[in-house]
């Protein structure tokens, strides 16, 4: 009879720790649940500040390079207008292309005429020693 009330006592003893066991986890598992929900919670965070970090560099970068491409496309601007107001039209340089040609030809009717009045008068000279 012993061996039964020993048998029975193990028995006993090992559902009662199995209940205990389920118990315990039973109680356990929501902490498990609410300490796994607040890890997943702070890996979001971090997660979300990374990103926020991430996206406020890449859009102080995009800022320096928009001020830097501006200023850029501001001195081309810039120079352009200088060059349109310090140089001259096409129009005007036709007009002044015109004009050179116009004064280069009456230069050379009139070198070409003092040049025939040289040989004239360098022939009469010769003409009158002989």
């Amino acid at each position: 009879m012993h061996a039964i009330s020993a048998l029975g006592g193990a028995l006993f003893g090992a559902i009662g720790g199995l209940f205990t066991g389920i118990w315990r986890l039973a109680r356990i598992e929501p902490h498990l649940h609410a300490e796994i929900k607040a890890s997943e919670k702070r890996v979001e965070d971090k997660i979300e500040e990374t990103e926020r970090r991430s996206d406020e560099k890449v859009e102080d970068i995009v800022g320096h390079f928009q001020e830097a491409f501006s200023g850029i496309r501001q001195q081309i601007n810039d120079r352009a207008l200088e060059i349109e107001r310090d140089f001259m039209r096409k129009k005007d340089y036709e007009s002044l292309r015109r004009e050179d040609r116009e004064g280069f030809e009456r230069f050379q009717d009139r070198y070409f005429k003092e040049f025939e009045g040289l040989k004239r008068n360098i022939a009469e000279m010769l003409g009158k020693r002989q």
